[in-house]
C-alpha cells in the first residue's frame, strides 16, 4: 500500500482542503512521523491563528476504518467527553481535520501529587464514558468489540507461516476468556492516551480502537503502556475508579485482559514484522512486539506463580565484516537532514543497521540455544529454525485445549523472548531495554532482560 496513493502531496492537500473549509488559510504542514498519514498544520481559520491535525487512514493492520472511528469520536465529544474538536471529514483525502492538542502524554518528572491528579481526571472521564447510554452508539452501528477475537482473526487471515508464540497465547486466551457482560459499554480500549497541560488532562486522544466493550478493558490496556508514561499505582487507580462508578474492579478479569493484551501486540503487529511493507516501521514494530512479549511471559509467570529463567548473553563473534558493520551504523548515525521526515527514515535505517549487526555478532549462538530449549521441552532435536519453528507450533496446537505444558511453554517462551529482545540492538540502548509492567499483586517488579547487570555479573 503506497502513501501517496491514498494522501496527495501537500500541495494538494492544501489546495482541497483550503477548497472544502471556507475560511481557511494553511500557512505550514508538517508531516507526522507515524504509522498513518498525519500532519500538524498551522492555519489561518476564520480570522485566527491556530494549529489543527489532519488525520488519514491507518496504512497497515487497520483496526476500524478511519470513518467509523471519527463517527465514534463525534458521538463522545457530543456527550461531554474530553476529546479533541472534529472540524471537518474529507471524502476526497479519507481523513478528519481535528484540533491540535496541547500538552504532553509522559507524566516521567511530575509531581506525584500533580500525575495523581491529572490521571485521576482521566478516571473520571472513563467513568463518564462508561456510564453513558449505549444504546445510541448501537443504533449508529458503532462496532462492538470482543476482546482479542477481532485480532485473532485477523492473523489467521494474514497468517503465512508457523508462529508458535502467538497460537500459545490464542490457545491460553481461549481457555481463560473473559467476563460475560450482559450490557457492553462505551469504552476507548486502547487506554492511557491523553495530553495533559499544567498539571490537568487536556483531552483523550487517539480512539482507533473505540466501541463498546467491557470497561474493565480501559482499566487494563494502559498497564502496559505504564512504563514509559508512570501513571502512578493502579491499586490506587482501581480504589479511585470503584468510588467513581460504584462497580467492584475485578483482578481475575484484569489479569486475563492484560494478558491477551500483551499478546495483542503481536497479533496485530506480527504477521507486518515477518512480510513488511516498504511503509511499514519495521523496527518499531519489532521493538513492540518483542516488548509486550516479554510482558505476555512475566504476566504468565505472575499468574501461575512461577520464577522466570534468565540468559545469558552471548560473545559476539569476531566478524569479518565487522568494520563494514559500523560503518554503515556510523554512517546513518551523522546525516542530518532538516525535514522531519526523512530524519525518521534515516532513524529507521540506523535501527535496522543496528539490527542487523547484533544479529551478524550473537545471532548463530541465538538460533542454536533456541534449538536446544526447544529440544529440552519438546524432545525433538532439529538442526535448522525452520523445521523447529513448525514442530514447536505443532506441540502447542495438541496442547491447546488441556494447557498440560503451559508452565514449561512459558519457560520457553520467555527465553525465546529474552534472545529476540537481546537482537533488538547493542546491550544499553533503548532498542533492547526492557520496562517491566506493575505486578497485580503489586510486589517489586523483577526484569530479567536487564542484560546489562547480567554481563557486568
Amino acid at each position: 500500500m503506497d502513501f501517496e496513493a491514498i494522501i496527495p502531496p501537500d500541495a494538494e492537500v492544501k489546495r482541497i482542503l483550503e477548497a472544502e473549509m471556507p475560511g481557511l488559510t494553511i500557512l505550514k504542514m508538517d508531516r507526522q512521523t507515524r504509522w498513518r498519514p498525519q500532519w500538524f498544520m498551522d492555519v489561518e481559520w476564520k480570522g485566527e491563528r491556530t494549529k489543527l491535525v489532519l488525520r488519514g487512514e491507518r496504512l497497515q493492520e487497520q483496526e476500524q476504518p478511519l470513518s467509523d472511528e471519527v463517527k465514534f469520536h463525534r458521538m463522545l465529544e457530543e456527550r461531554g467527553i474530553p476529546v479533541p474538536n472534529i472540524y471537518h471529514w474529507s471524502d476526497a483525502l479519507n481523513a478528519v481535520v481535528m484540533s491540535f492538542v496541547p500538552g504532553r502524554q509522559s507524566l516521567v518528572g511530575e509531581e506525584p501529587a500533580v500525575r495523581d491528579r491529572i490521571v485521576d481526571e482521566y478516571v473520571e472521564a472513563l467513568a463518564k464514558l462508561h456510564k453513558l447510554d449505549p444504546q445510541p452508539f448501537l443504533d449508529a452501528g458503532i462496532r462492538q468489540t470482543t476482546g482479542s477475537l477481532n485480532q485473532i482473526i485477523k492473523y489467521r487471515e494474514t497468517k503465512t507461516r508457523p508462529y508458535p508464540f502467538m497460537e500459545f497465547g490464542i490457545g491460553w486466551i481461549e481457555r481463560h476468556p473473559w467476563r460475560q457482560l450482559d450490557r457492553l459499554v462505551p469504552i476507548v480500549s486502547d487506554s492511557g492516551q491523553f495530553h495533559h497541560a499544567d498539571g490537568h488532562l487536556q483531552a483523550i486522544i487517539d480512539l482507533e480502537f473505540g466501541g463498546l466493550g467491557d470497561p474493565l478493558e480501559d482499566l487494563t490496556v494502559w498497564r502496559m503502556r505504564d512504563t514509559l508514561i508512570d501513571y502512578g499505582d493502579f491499586h490506587r487507580i482501581y480504589g479511585y475508579y470503584e468510588e467513581l462508578t460504584g462497580d467492584t474492579v475485578d483482578m481475575e478479569t484484569v489479569k486475563r485482559m492484560h494478558i491477551a493484551a500483551c499478546f495483542g501486540n503481536e497479533l496485530m503487529f506480527g504477521n507486518a514484522v515477518r512480510d513488511p511493507l516498504p511503509e511499514t516501521d519495521l523496527m518499531t514494530y519489532m521493538q513492540w512486539d518483542s516488548e509486550t512479549s516479554l510482558m505476555a511471559t512475566e504476566a504468565l509467570a505472575e499468574y501461575y506463580d512461577m520464577e522466570l529463567p534468565t540468559i545469558r548473553v552471548p560473545e559476539p563473534v569476531d566478524l569479518a565484516e565487522a568494520a563494514t558493520h559500523g560503518y554503515l551504523v556510523q554512517l546513518l548515525s551523522r546525516l542530518r537532514p532538516e525535514e522531519a521526515y526523512l530524519q525518521e527514515e534515516l532513524r529507521r535505517g540506523f535501527r535496522t543497521a543496528r539490527h542487523l549487526q547484533r544479529v551478524a555478532e550473537i545471532g548463530d549462538q541465538i538460533k542454536a540455544d533456541n534449538l536446544d530449549d526447544i529440544e529440552q521441552v519438546t524432545g525433538q532435536r532439529h538442526d535448522g529454525w525452520r523445521s523447529a519453528e513448525a514442530a514447536l507450533e505443532a506441540f502447542v496446537l495438541a496442547d491447546r485445549e488441556k494447557g498440560e505444558h503451559d508452565r514449561a511453554l512459558i519457560w520457553l517462551f520467555h527465553r525465546m523472548n529474552l534472545r529476540t529482545h537481546m537482537l533488538m540492538g547493542p546491550i544499553g540502548s533503548k532498542m533492547a531495554t526492557h520496562y517491566v509492567c506493575q505486578r497485580f499483586d503489586g510486589g517489586p517488579r523483577i526484569n530479567t532482560a536487564d542484560f546489562a547487570a547480567q554481563r557486568q555479573g
